[in-house]
């Protein structure tokens, strides 16, 4: 493993002890199982936006939205569409559309499977972000 993926996670962790959350909330699983009860192609959205928001410890600055609240917000009945630009409004994305964090996503997670996968590895699915179907 690269140590790419786990400065992230260091910051991650961080940011949440920074903002008081507990690792169950930044690893996205809560007690209502929001996320796990999304089909496959939506928790790859859902974490796409969750990982796209903007991390700012600066004091009064939005607070980043829990995978379980962005998976609660779909399983609501909202659609994607609508769960990104509540929360662009709040200034947690910087992206221009869902489209965009997905190519984003899809292109990170291209790069950290090719730079930990053994020589003739597959890679995990990712999701087009023109139609929002795995490949």
């Amino acid at each position: 493993m690269n140590g790419h993926g786990t400065n992230f996670a260091a910051a991650l962790l961080l940011y949440g002890a920074l903002l008081g959350s507990s690792t169950p909330a930044l690893a996205g699983t809560g007690p209502d199982g929001a996320y796990e009860r999304l089909t496959p192609t939506n928790q790859v959205t859902a974490r796409a936006l969750f990982e796209a928001q903007v991390v700012d410890p600066t004091p009064g600055a939005p607070r980043r939205l829990t995978l379980a609240e962005i998976s609660a917000r779909r399983q609501s009945g909202q659609g994607w569409g609508e769960v990104f630009t509540e929360m662009k409004s709040r200034g947690l994305l910087r992206e221009q559309s869902v489209g965009h964090v997905l190519a984003r996503y899809n292109t990170e997670q291209r790069r950290r499977a090719v730079a930990e996968q053994p020589r003739g590895g597959e890679a995990s699915p990712t999701v087009s972000p023109a139609t929002n179907k795995e490949r």
